[in-house]
């Protein structure tokens, strides 16, 4: 969970089961990058499948940074310091107690693929 301050999101919150996922590396992302910076634009965002292998070969980094960065612009750098190598995603931006402005988001995902289900 991040709660938006200052043209950034700051961590809140963070849950895993894993240990080596559940520890914060960073303690704020940019609001104009990757797929947080599209669930803010939008209120939230599903992404279920089609994230390609990640990999360590160049060829194959390229291919997820350009999977990404056409859903939502992410400098290759930020990318590949991502620990969690999610295929399943949900984003969901909450706003404030008088509906006027989104305050704050959440982040769920996965690295199983299709593990996650919308419901309407």
């Amino acid at each position: 969970m991040y709660k938006f301050q200052n043209d950034k999101f700051y961590i809140i919150g963070r849950y895993s089961s894993n240990p080596v996922l559940k520890d914060i590396r960073r303690t704020n992302y940019d609001s104009d990058q990757g797929l947080i910076a599209k669930a803010w634009q939008k209120g939230e965002f599903f992404l279920n499948s089609g994230v390609p292998d990640y990999g360590h070969k160049a060829r194959t980094k390229k291919n997820v940074h350009d999977f990404f960065n056409r859903i939502s612009k992410i400098d290759k750098e930020v990318l590949e310091e991502m620990t969690m190598k999610s295929k399943s995603f949900y984003l969901k931006a909450f706003m404030d107690s008088k509906g006027f402005q989104r305050t704050s988001i959440i982040v769920i995902e996965s690295e199983k693929i299709k593990l996650l289900k919308k419901r309407i």
